[in-house]
């Protein structure tokens, strides 16, 4: 289930948004890849973390106001989520057109000027290939951090 394609999240000064199947999270980047206790709209839950895999982290160059944008957003779509889930706790406003976890990536990095899905093709579906070609194209980025996944995972 999920992830098939990969898998892309925001890290924002040590906070992570990542748009699971099931939920919309925002977790400290420690719990994103070593595991850790996951707060849900309706509980909690363990993780593992993300080592499992490869994990490739694009820093980009962005000034405070855009930074501060794509904070503000992405909160948003954290509490829109949350809203959601309250009222439907075994639903998921999931799409793999629309609200995936790259798709809100790459609107929320679109919102700032930073090109993140080929102008070629439709915008939607954004694949998380798709958007780490795009972005690291971008005059934007900064540096490319590695995360090798673990041998015990």
């Amino acid at each position: 289930m999920g992830s098939q394609f990969g898998h892309v999240a925001i890290d924002i000064d040590g906070t992570v948004y990542s748009r699971a199947h099931e939920e919309y999270v925002e977790i400290d980047r420690h719990t994103y890849f070593y595991g850790g206790t996951v707060h849900l709209t309706n509980g909690s839950i363990r993780t593992a973390g993300n080592l499992w895999r490869d994990n490739v982290g694009l820093v980009l160059r962005v000034s405070p106001a855009e930074k501060a944008k794509m904070k503000a957003e992405l909160q948003r779509r954290v509490a829109v989520d949350r809203e959601f889930k309250r009222a439907h706790p075994n639903s998921s406003t999931y799409s793999i057109v629309n609200n995936s976890c790259s798709s809100n990536v790459a609107d929320v990095l679109e919102s700032i000027g930073i090109l993140a899905h080929d102008p070629r093709w439709f915008p939607t579906p954004v694949t998380p290939a798709e958007l780490d070609a795009v972005v690291e194209t971008s005059k934007r980025l900064a540096t490319k951090n590695y995360y090798p996944k673990q041998a015990d995972q």
